[in-house]
């Protein structure tokens, strides 16, 4: 069998496009990588939606079974700014793609390195992290699958106690949770 000059050209039109394509995919990825082009717009969601100060080191984006997003030296504090909610060595999180064709956010691992968190029961019942949980009606749906914690310290500030609170503090804690949803 012989190919002709139209085979050719043909063939080597489709191989320019393949490599094109190729290329552009590999530039896409490369930019989407570091999530540094998108800090202050990923920084300012985030407040607004956690109504606290957020910072990070650096962002990055890996495009694999399922995208993962990781970001280095996480800092969440308090709605004041002044006392730390949590920090984190890393914080890495895997998202499902088809559920947001049905309106859904569904995080399929979201691990944390050597976080720091604090949970304060304030004198009136309430805890620091209540204004999270609530729901103002028109969040997507999320689920998360499995919540890792490695080398965690974890403190709990009972405040209701006593006006000094009661403070219990778990140190290089192992997490694992499974299943968490918000409907």
């Amino acid at each position: 069998m012989t190919i002709t000059q139209k085979q050719l050209t043909i063939l080597i039109i489709v191989l320019t496009l393949i490599a094109g394509l190729c290329g552009g995919a590999w530039l896409l990825v490369a930019r989407l990588g570091s999530l540094d082009t998108y800090r202050d717009q990923i920084i300012a969601t985030l407040e607004r939606e956690l109504k606290r100060p957020v910072s990070y080191d650096a962002g990055s984006f890996t495009m694999g079974l399922r995208p993962s997003f990781t970001f280095r030296k996480v800092m969440i504090k308090e709605p004041d700014g002044q006392a730390i909610f949590l920090a984190a060595e890393t914080l890495t999180f895997k998202l499902d793609l088809l559920p947001l064709l049905a309106r859904r956010i569904a995080i399929h691992e979201l691990a944390l390195k050597a976080p720091t968190i604090t949970v304060i029961r304030k004198p009136d019942g309430t805890f620091n992290i209540s204004d999270l949980l609530e729901g103002g009606g028109k969040e997507l749906p999320l689920s998360l699958h499995d919540l890792w914690l490695d080398q965690g310290t974890i403190t709990f500030a009972d405040r209701a106690v006593t006006p000094a609170g009661l403070t219990t503090t778990l140190r290089n804690t192992e997490l694992y949770i499974s299943r968490l949803a918000r409907e």
